[in-house]
């Protein structure tokens, strides 16, 4: 598939989008990236976004604050009828839970962060998997 923007080289299925036109031509790629990432959020009943309004989850760096009835980023919080619930797991003994998606959106700064946060919570043996794919 040839880039949505430049038309000249090839692009990903799920971005539309050359790599080149991603670091170039930033503000054209954007929509086109936002898109992929919110449809492969979706498709696991994920927000597309860390959730602003509502009550503070705190569990992990994101600090999602979420609206009544509704999930945190993560897909394993949820604020039901004023408080935040956990969907699996507890916060001493989490849950193994990923999904597939087609655009890394983390980096390997943010992924550390998240871990010593897990830490910090109380979280033993918090492991980063495929970390190497992130530098």
């Amino acid at each position: 598939m040839k880039c949505a923007i430049c038309k000249k080289k090839e692009a990903s299925i799920a971005l539309r989008v050359c790599a080149d036109c991603i670091k170039k031509r930033w503000k054209k790629a954007k929509p086109l990236v936002e898109e992929a990432h919110k449809k492969s959020r979706e498709r696991f009943g994920l927000p597309s976004k860390i959730p602003k309004k509502g009550i503070l989850c705190g569990l992990c760096a994101n600090n999602c604050k979420i609206p009544e009835g509704e999930k945190g980023y993560c897909g394993l919080r949820m604020n039901k009828g004023g408080k935040i619930i956990h969907l699996a797991g507890t916060p001493k003994k989490g849950l193994l839970n990923y999904y597939y998606d087609a655009l890394p959106t983390t980096s390997w700064e943010y992924a550390h962060r998240c871990a010593e946060a897990a830490r910090r919570a109380g979280l033993r043996r918090v492991r980063i998997g495929n970390i190497h794919l992130l530098r």
